[in-house]
């Protein structure tokens, strides 16, 4: 129900105390910048497999990353993940359907450090 985060609300069912609080919720979205990627819509729960050891979101999450090795502007990274997810729901008859939010149409950057660029000191 995480994506229900994003709308600034606490999700309508589960676990009363598994929402963030509201000053939170406020935080998360000011400024710029900023990018929230929710593991599932509001309506929808984030599905764990005991197979795979990690919920479907971070299972997806992390194999884009360690295949990209973070060089991939996060809403490329995202499309990736969400559809992903969204097979491994639909292959133990689920459904989840993870959300981005973007603080601003050009708020994307990539995780990973640009093998070509040189580090600053204390990176």
């Amino acid at each position: 129900y995480s994506g229900g985060s994003i709308a600034g609300a606490p999700p309508a069912v589960g676990p009363k105390n598994s929402a963030p609080s509201r000053q939170m919720l406020q935080q998360m979205t000011q400024g710029t910048g900023r990018i929230i990627l929710a593991a599932s819509q509001s309506d929808e729960p984030s599905l764990e497999s005991a197979s795979l050891g990690h919920g479907l979101f971070t299972y997806a999450l992390l194999q884009a990353l360690k295949s990209t090795k973070g060089n991939q502007p996060i809403s490329e990274l995202f499309a990736s993940v969400s559809q992903n997810v969204s097979k491994l729901a639909a292959g133990v008859g689920g459904s989840q359907h993870p959300v981005m939010y973007r603080s601003s149409v050009d708020a994307d950057f990539s995780l990973g450090a640009n093998a070509s660029a040189p580090l600053s000191p204390g990176q």
